[in-house]
């Protein structure tokens, strides 16, 4: 366990932990793009015609860079080995499990294919050497020995970090990077399943949509390294490209629903709330009309993925600005949020710049995306973990003291509220800015007399408790059975969504309730029989029921 960890800060800190760690016997990897020449064609050619291409002086060459953007050509990528040290049992790596098909030239006396990789054609057991990247041995190298490598990325992003390695080097490197791995996906999981538990455990909406949102980007990470073309489906390569793009769709969808639920954007920034639904809808719409329509977004694959990364990017902007917004009122959330999921806005941002070629791939020691998330869910899985045991802790008190949130004064109980003292405005008017959401963020307790509540709605993770004679209700971060047992029989739930101080019942049928002849409330089946019950026993000095 000890190994595995020092594997795993090897990773995020780089060479500079890995040369104290690696002993001389292995060499660092070199790359190759910095002794290349790279062009473009529009059609697949000989490696004659190539050749002859890169002999001739004023065939323009492509930028010496291993991101190239999106493009609809072919790159070919020339390089010479003679100036190599050590000529036995080499390896030639091709970083990036996502190209559509690879062909690797030798010249000797001819043009020889040394290994072939990403044909849509072959299986993953069919390479020519097993490896979830690109990769192909060299032996018994002659003197000014030159290298062709095709790369076919039509209609996408293209990007090919290329590596040589000592045969020694790269098999210890890769093993350390797949225990790495290993470790990663497995705590990945872990906190996975820990948000699930605690959702289900706490019937909190937030966790689990925050579950879903982690299980997609596993999946998502998963595929971008490779693993899901080598263990999940291994005879269908052609999957990666749509899987990733699919799973993009899923994540934003999950993601922006998480955002809404734990900054509780409905109640207090509704604006932002409709905007990241819409956004939502969007996206689906696209992804609907990209599976239904396959031609369609095989021809139109580039126009589809720059105009989902522009919906990406909006989405960005919008949550970014939901968490800053919300300082005000639900600080604690939004600074875990901001802090959590800017490391994953960060590492988005760099990838989507690779994908445009304004950074090079090689430049970056791991994914950057994966490192964002490695950062998002260790700050949020901590405070998830730290939010359950206070939540669990107020559980166990709050039934060990049904009674005591309530004032025994004899002529006057009141119920002792523990959250800030937040009002929500009926009609907002121009010109008051809080409170938009007409939110406040005292942070005092305070006691309402409970003769004085008509009734309490559930609105999402908090309650809007009703005051006679108060348009504005008080909202109370609390489930319904927590509250319920703070209260006494004379409050009664009457709706998923209600419940209703019966001092106020002024009429009542087999579908609704009426609170002081005016507020009618709808009565459900699932509690209409305790209701009557209640209401038949129910003898009151103060007011007279009519019952029709």
């Amino acid at each position: 366990m000890l190994q595995s960890l020092i594997w795993f800060l090897m990773a995020f800190f780089g060479p500079i932990v890995e040369d104290e760690l690696i002993t001389n016997q292995y060499s660092d990897p070199v790359s190759l793009i910095e002794y290349c020449r790279i062009i473009e064609t529009p059609q697949e050619l000989t490696p004659d015609q190539v050749y002859s291409l890169f002999s001739d002086k004023t065939t323009p060459l492509a930028p010496q860079s291993d991101t190239q953007g999106f493009s609809q050509n072919y790159f070919w990528i020339s390089f010479n080995l003679k100036d190599y040290q050590h000529q036995e049992s080499l390896i030639i790596e091709l970083d990036n499990p996502h190209i559509d098909h690879v062909l690797l030239y030798q010249h000797k006396s001819k043009w020889d294919l040394v290994g072939y990789g990403g044909d849509k054609g072959r299986t993953f057991n069919n390479r020519s050497f097993l490896n979830r990247r690109y990769v192909f041995p060299i032996s018994d190298l002659e003197a000014g020995t030159e290298f062709l490598l095709m790369v076919d990325k039509r209609n996408a992003a293209v990007s090919f970090p290329l590596k040589l390695w000592d045969k020694n080097s790269f098999e210890y490197h890769d093993t350390r990077l797949n225990v790495i791995f290993g470790v990663y996906f497995g705590m990945l999981i872990i906190l996975t399943f820990i948000a699930f538990t605690l959702g289900i455990v706490l019937r909190q909406k937030f966790l689990w949509l925050y579950g879903l949102y982690a299980t997609a980007m596993i999946l998502y990470m998963f595929t971008t390294l490779g693993f899901s073309f080598q263990f999940l489906y291994p005879s269908f390569g052609s999957l990666n490209n749509y899987l990733r793009s699919s799973l993009i769709v899923i994540i934003a969808v999950f993601f922006t629903n998480f955002t809404r639920e734990y900054l509780s954007l409905d109640l207090r920034k509704p604006k932002i709330s409709r905007i990241l639904k819409g956004l939502n809808t969007f996206i689906i719409s696209l992804f609907v009309v990209g599976f239904t329509y396959y031609n369609f977004y095989s021809s139109n694959v580039t126009v589809l993925l720059n105009l989902l990364y522009f919906i990406l990017f909006l989405i960005f902007i919008c949550s970014i600005l939901a968490g800053i917004v919300t300082l005000k009122t639900v600080k604690k959330n939004a600074i875990i949020y901001l802090s959590a999921f800017s490391a994953v806005f960060i590492g988005s941002g760099l990838y989507l710049m690779i994908e445009y070629g304004l950074l090079n791939e090689g430049d970056f020691f791991m994914n950057p995306i994966m490192i964002g998330s490695g950062a998002e869910l260790l700050i949020f899985s901590g405070s998830m973990i730290f939010w359950a045991k206070d939540k669990i802790s107020d559980k166990i008190y709050s039934k060990g003291t049904t009674q005591s949130t309530i004032t025994e004064a004899k002529d006057d109980p009141v119920l002792e509220l523990n959250a800030p003292q937040n009002y929500i405005q009926g009609k907002k008017s121009k010109g008051k800015n809080d409170e938009e959401s007409g939110i406040s963020g005292q942070k005092n307790k305070h006691f309402v007399p409970l003769k004085e509540i008509t009734h309490i709605k559930s609105y999402g993770h908090y309650l809007l408790i009703y005051v006679d004679q108060n348009t504005k209700p008080i909202i109370e971060r609390i489930t319904f059975e927590e509250i319920l047992n703070r209260l006494p029989d004379s409050f009664i739930r009457i709706h998923r969504s209600f419940i209703i101080n019966t001092a106020f019942v002024t009429k009542y049928n087999s579908t609704n309730v009426w609170l002081n002849y005016s507020l009618e409330l709808p009565l459900s089946r699932t509690f209409k029989a305790p209701f009557f019950k209640f209401m038949t026993s129910k003898v009151s000095s103060e007011k007279k029921v009519k019952a029709q």
